[in-house]
């Protein structure tokens, strides 16, 4: 009996011996295998490269015994979240206790995505995983100047889209972009910015992340972001912290302390280009900025915001990688302030839109208060002068102050212009566009020559299109007419044909006398093709002669429209700007250019065209050499055959008179026959020109 007792005792014995090991062995494996991730970040933005991806480095620590760690990009469950969900990836090999670091090569721009990170053994088999969520490849932009870029608005925003993140420089970690945006220079303030609406409407239109690194101190001078200085240090460290080509742009919005002490235009434009370039070598690549035109602060008088918006201009214009920015310096006078000088929610969404303009390549040629009737409305009679004028400069004959004479807007009487008073059509006299014109005035006859109005537009020179430049110019009854100039401006410089005219030239476009009227004037230039990128499009409206002379002027408008060429180029190819549109290319090989394709009938430049040959006929007996090239209907510019005895000098041909040589030229042809008994021996080729 006791027997059995003994064996049942010792069989329980191994049972519970197995379940004790069992139960420490998975104790042992739960502590010992950790791994953690410290790189990225929740809502990091890693900037994308051109083929619109990026590589994530991934870090963190690994406690435990795994043959590998591997790694994936995963996107997130949303509507919104997008990109290319990857596959497992080794970052690391045989890892050790402690830190780790790898790579997730080639992520497509988007987001959010969760990036994982998991622990292989032998059998692969995980042991261990972790990860982070809301990781995005998309765009990084660093922010800086004064207060409009800092977060002095009112009120604050809130990005409508939760792919905008925001960058904490002294925890190197990142936030949803609401405002008011993380204080990483001690001088941002604690209200609304443009930055939260401006990322809202890239996602919106990229469809990828975007962050900012808000570096902006309210009230700064362009001094206090020298080389040398806190503010300047600040932008360095971000440039180390994101390495090379890891932001997609600086954005400069700055000005108003610098025009309340009237800094010149080319102290402006060195010292901004000394920060740029310094900034450059720190971050060891061009990095990109974009210049605000920004200088207006109550108090600021006219001709120190003129001379800053010029630096700030001249910047943009000749420094490499830059490009011009929001434009804000009319606000004050629209009604989009929210105290003396910051803005309120229209314009910090206006602010925010113009920076997606530009950031985005969008093109707009409306000109800006082109009738004059977004000031202060004037009684009969009034004249304003020395105050800005909505959507205008008011510049020099450099370009680099505010006119040297009075400037501003008048509203015309009879003493003036015959019937120019408000009780007779409002005010209105034909070619007017409302109660109130431009006026350019010299008071003293020493006054210098070529004072200006001057527009610059959100948009760059095209290639392939006409532009027109539309205004009516006024002739009073009395003061002594100071004659017009019209000029288009790429990045400042005067860009193809320009206008000009007095009085007489007035008279002749009215048809007779153009005394208290105001008559039509146009100016006409048209682009080439192709055109080199990044020529910023003006208009300037000025005044050649100096002091004691006047120019009134009103309705200003600009008009476009593609070239016969360029209609060409959009029905082949939907491109401008494709090199395989550009008149000397030959897409389909076939010997002729583009050119010569336009303007030969039934020719595709698509499709290879039998080249026209030279051909023996008879012309009244006699044998004759014969090249014919049929014309377009839809072309334009020249087609010709050209003649040569030698190959040598070549030459148009012309009807000789007496039969050896005939020429038919025409809307439908160019033909050109040479008498063989004459002319053995001739060499033809095609010429075209636009």
């Amino acid at each position: 009996m006791n027997s059995p007792r003994k064996l049942s005792t010792s069989c329980y014995l191994p049972l519970l011996l197995a379940a004790a090991v069992g139960y420490v062995f998975s104790m042992a494996t739960t502590l010992a295998d950790t791994v953690s991730v410290t790189l990225p970040k929740t809502r990091q933005i890693t900037q994308r490269n051109a083929s619109n991806k990026a590589d994530i480095r991934v870090t963190g620590s690994f406690n435990g015994v795994a043959a590998r760690l591997e790694a994936r990009a995963v996107v997130m469950p949303g509507a919104t979240n997008n990109g290319v969900s990857t596959d497992w990836v080794v970052i690391v090999n045989a890892p050790t206790n402690g830190v780790y670091a790898g790579t997730l090569t080639n992520i497509t721009a988007g987001g959010w995505y969760r990036v994982e990170v998991r622990a292989m053994d032998t059998s692969s088999i995980i042991t261990v995983s972790n990860g982070v969520d809301r990781v995005g490849v998309g765009d990084i932009l660093v922010t800086a100047g004064q207060s409009n870029a800092g977060c002095y608005g009112s009120p604050t925003q809130t990005p409508t889209d939760d792919r905008v993140s925001s960058y904490i420089v002294f925890t190197k970690s990142w936030q949803f972009g609401k405002d008011a945006q993380p204080d990483n220079s001690g001088g941002m303030g604690a209200g609304g910015s443009p930055w939260p609406a401006l990322g809202s409407r890239l996602v919106a239109s990229n469809q990828v992340p975007v962050g900012f690194v808000c570096l902006a101190v309210g009230g700064s001078s362009l001094a206090s972001w020298l080389p040398g200085t806190t503010s300047f240090q600040n932008v360095s460290n971000v440039m180390r912290t994101f390495g090379t080509n890891g932001v997609r742009a600086v954005l400069w919005h700055q000005g108003e302390t610098d025009a309340s002490s009237v800094t010149p235009a080319t102290n402006y434009f060195q010292m901004l280009s000394n920060v740029i370039a310094q900034s450059r070598i720190v971050a060891g690549w061009s990095v990109p900025w974009g210049i605000a035109e920004a200088s207006y602060n109550a108090g600021n008088g006219l001709a120190g915001q003129e001379g800053v918006n010029a630096g700030q201009r001249l910047c943009a214009y000749t420094i490499t990688n830059c490009f011009r920015g929001a434009r804000t310096d009319d606000f004050h006078l629209e009604g989009k302030l929210s105290d003396f000088v910051h803005f309120n929610g229209v314009g910090l969404s206006e602010h925010a839109q113009m920076w997606a303009n530009a950031l985005l390549g969008v093109q707009d040629l409306t000109v800006k208060n082109g009738n004059f009737e977004s000031n202060v409305a004037l009684a009969e009679g009034g004249i304003q002068f020395q105050i800005r004028t909505v959507g205008w400069n008011r510049v020099n004959a450099a370009g680099e102050s505010v006119s040297g004479g009075n400037g501003g807007y008048l509203n015309p009487n009879s003493n003036y212009y015959l019937n120019a008073v408000d009780s007779i059509n409002g005010g209105v006299l034909s070619n007017m566009n409302g109660r109130h014109v431009g006026m350019l005035y010299g008071t003293t006859a020493f006054l210098p020559a070529e004072d200006a109005y001057l527009q610059t537009f959100a948009a760059q020179l095209q290639p392939s299109t006409i532009y027109t430049l539309q205004a009516a110019v006024g002739v009073r009854n009395g003061n002594f007419h100071g004659g017009y100039r019209f000029d288009f401006l790429t990045n400042g410089v005067t860009y193809g044909n320009f206008v000009t005219g007095n009085v007489a030239t007035l008279n002749a476009l009215a048809g007779g006398d153009a005394t208290n009227k105001f008559t039509v004037v146009s100016c006409v230039v048209t682009s080439a093709v192709p055109v080199s990128p990044g020529q910023q499009l003006a208009i300037r409206i000025s005044k050649p002669s100096g002091g004691g002379t006047y120019l009134d002027f009103d309705d200003v408008r600009l008009t476009t429209q593609l070239t016969p060429y360029g209609q060409w180029q959009m029905t082949n190819w939907n491109s401008l700007t494709l090199s395989n549109s550009f008149p000397e290319a030959d897409p389909d090989g076939d010997g002729l250019p583009n050119l010569i394709e336009f303007q030969l009938g039934g020719a595709n430049p698509l499709v290879p065209t039998t080249m026209p040959q030279p051909l023996l006929i008879q012309l009244s007996g006699e044998d004759y050499w014969q090249m014919q090239l049929l014309k377009s209907p839809t072309g334009s510019g020249a087609i010709e055959v050209q003649l040569s005895y030698d190959m040598s000098s070549w030459f148009t041909p012309v009807n000789s008179g007496n039969g050896d040589v005939i020429v038919v030229s025409d809307a439908t042809q160019f033909t050109v026959k040479v008498r063989r008994s004459v002319t053995p021996k001739a060499f033809f080729r095609i010429a075209a020109k636009t």
